[in-house]
């Protein structure tokens, strides 16, 4: 992921909003990143008929990756102009998801969008992020079977496995473990 200098960051912004643009289309008007994800934003809210979902996973690696450098502010201040535009399309977005390991106000990025709200450790959004032992067992039970028969061990076994390494994420007090969905998938 792009980040190391301002540059990098335009570059990689650059390439994610290039792959959107190729499924919604570019208004040639569009130059800066922002206005760019903008117009994505708008297309796709135009083309879908309904509201959208925004996904930005991890998106405090790049300031990570700047932090007490002399690229850190600029990085900062790349990232502000391009996230602007979720607040003046606030009417195309359904919600937007927004993960990292970075509080969001400690940077100071998003504070002007004061409509968000941190859900990190919130009981009701402790699985939102992974699977559940009991999802898992439900979902997956013909696919547990196989793997449990290719290892010659008992479901019960390969849960057991599963849960030592693909277990331990926690998103609240209560406790309540959900597993890597992309581990599980490739067991």
């Amino acid at each position: 992921m792009g980040g190391s200098s301002a540059q990098t960051l335009t570059e990689y912004l650059n390439n994610v909003l290039s792959s959107y643009e190729k499924i919604y289309g570019r208004n040639p008007d569009e130059q800066s990143l922002g206005n760019r994800l903008n117009g994505i934003i708008q297309r796709a809210y135009e083309q879908a008929g309904v509201q959208i979902a925004i996904i930005v996973d991890e998106y405090d690696v790049p300031l990570q990756h700047t932090y007490e450098t002399n690229h850190h502010d600029a990085c900062r201040e790349i990232y502000r102009n391009f996230f602007t535009g979720l607040k003046d399309y606030g009417y195309c977005i359904k919600c937007v998801f927004i993960t990292g390991i970075t509080k969001f106000t400690q940077i100071s990025l998003f504070s002007m969008l004061n409509t968000l709200t941190n859900v990190s450790f919130r009981n009701e959004y402790a699985t939102i992020c992974g699977l559940t032992k009991d999802e898992i067992q439900f979902y997956f039970s013909e696919q547990l079977s196989e793997l449990a028969d290719n290892y010659a061990i008992t479901k019960s076994a390969l849960m057991d496995t599963m849960s030592s390494i693909y277990d331990g994420y926690h998103f609240s007090r209560s406790l309540v473990g959900v597993y890597n969905p992309f581990s599980v998938c490739n067991a």
